[in-house]
């Protein structure tokens, strides 16, 4: 009754928000980019150098970002405020098989369908 629609695996994403010098801004957006992160807005504070940044970034690839930003920028930007933002769907299909000739090739063989902690058959 569960798998009656297509299963599909979802990611948390947060939203973080920082302030950044102008001489930060290449590391912020490299330590971003390795992290699959992406930058929203970007607007300057009125009186001062920094810029203010707004991005989303996934969950599992916030952990130590604020130390390697630190590290990455030599203290030019400060550390984010992490906040739930939403859940996105993912593009893997985690039924998915590979059934051509050039999909096993790429992927590999499923050798065992079924429990190896048991020995048990998947199939009912």
């Amino acid at each position: 009754a569960l798998l009656t629609r297509p299963a599909r695996l979802v990611e948390g994403h947060l939203r973080l928000t920082l302030h950044s010098s102008l001489a930060g801004l290449g590391s912020l957006h490299a330590v971003l980019s390795k992290r699959r992160g992406k930058v929203v807005t970007d607007t300057m504070v009125d009186g001062t150098d920094l810029i203010r940044i707004t991005a989303t970034i996934p969950q599992a690839e916030s952990f130590g970002l604020a130390p390697e930003l630190l590290k990455k920028s030599s203290g030019e930007v400060t550390a984010p405020e992490l906040v739930f933002s939403r859940w996105e769907v993912l593009d893997e299909d985690p039924f998915w098989i590979p059934t051509t000739e050039e999909e096993r090739e790429d992927y590999g063989e499923i050798l065992m369908n079924g429990d190896l902690s048991t020995g048990l058959d998947n199939n009912a």
